[in-house]
């Protein structure tokens, strides 16, 4: 006679259909979530590695510019070795950044320095050179073997970053579907005889919860907020990538 029983069935089969929704929802965020850790540890190695590479260039610059210091004390280098750089010598070492970074100069100066102690093995015997050489052998395997972690590191990242394209995609989409469900819900049982009745109006607070779709624990825009975050981090992760020149990852999963 009133329709509540109707009301009740309808609010049953939509409350139903939203607690499902909300539960894909939740399954999703938790693992958007898990594999977003992972991507801040990987995009956090990569940041730690590159730091280490930078601090230990700037400790071959300086020992480079102290065997610059030695040769142009103890021998004659510059008058013999200076010349050859000024023809255009082909540069074949390890690009020196810092101040030197742009300079082809300098870098062909470096590899001048290189080649002047092997025509004069004889300044490699002393104790002076011999030491900045051996810190200089050191430093440069030390900055080898770096780069090779930090292309691992890239490689981690950029994989760790392809898991999300599709995965916030479909979050999204559960989310639309969510309220695509709840807004329907609500506007049938707006639409129902017992809800238009003065019963209603006049029914206690709990007993409203019987025909009114319940979304309390649901916290579905603290969700959405998180995906937004997720996705913005993500976006901040390939901006990194691609500005380190390892361009963007695919977004094949």
């Amino acid at each position: 006679m009133t329709g509540r029983k109707d009301a009740e069935l309808i609010k049953e089969r939509y409350q139903h259909e939203i607690n499902n929704a909300h539960g894909r929802i939740k399954k999703k965020v938790d693992w958007l979530y898990q594999m977003n850790h992972k991507l801040k540890f990987a995009k956090s190695e990569v940041e730690k590695i590159q730091k280490d590479i930078g601090a230990d260039e700037e400790e071959r610059k300086k020992l480079y510019s102290s065997l610059q210091n030695l040769l142009q004390k103890e021998t004659d280098f510059e008058e013999k070795m200076w010349k050859t750089t000024q023809k255009g010598k082909k540069v074949k070492s390890v690009t020196i950044k810092q101040k030197f970074k742009d300079s082809d100069i300098e870098e062909a100066r470096y590899d001048s320095m290189m080649d002047y102690l092997h025509k004069y093995p004889k300044y490699t015997s002393k104790s002076s050179f011999s030491k900045i050489l051996d810190k200089i052998s050191y430093i440069e395997s030390g900055i080898k073997k770096t780069k090779k972690l930090f292309h691992q590191a890239i490689s981690n990242t950029k994989r760790e970053i392809e898991y999300f394209p599709r995965n916030i995609m479909e979050a999204k989409n559960i989310i639309r579907t969510y309220r695509k469900i709840l807004d329907e819900g609500n506007e049938k049982l707006s639409k129902m005889r017992y809800m238009k009745g003065i019963l209603f109006k006049i029914s206690s607070e709990t007993g409203k919860l019987g025909v009114t779709l319940d979304t309390l624990n649901h916290k579905l825009d603290e969700k959405e907020e998180t995906v937004d975050k997720i996705e913005e981090e993500v976006t901040e992760a390939k901006i990194m990538i691609k500005k380190m020149g390892f361009g963007e990852p695919s977004s094949r999963r």
